[in-house]
């Protein structure tokens, strides 16, 4: 998927931001859904 965007928007886009996913993770223990302790918040 990436490689298509920076093929298309390659001229028109002078700088590129990564998002890394996993830090979503951490959020999912305030929407109830994990255990909101430090211990599983940051046992990556």
């Amino acid at each position: 998927m990436c490689e298509v965007v920076f093929t298309r928007y390659k001229d028109l886009v002078k700088h590129w931001i990564t998002i890394n996913e996993i830090n979503v993770l951490n959020g999912y223990a305030f929407m109830g859904t994990r255990e909101a302790t430090a211990q599983v918040r940051y046992q990556a």
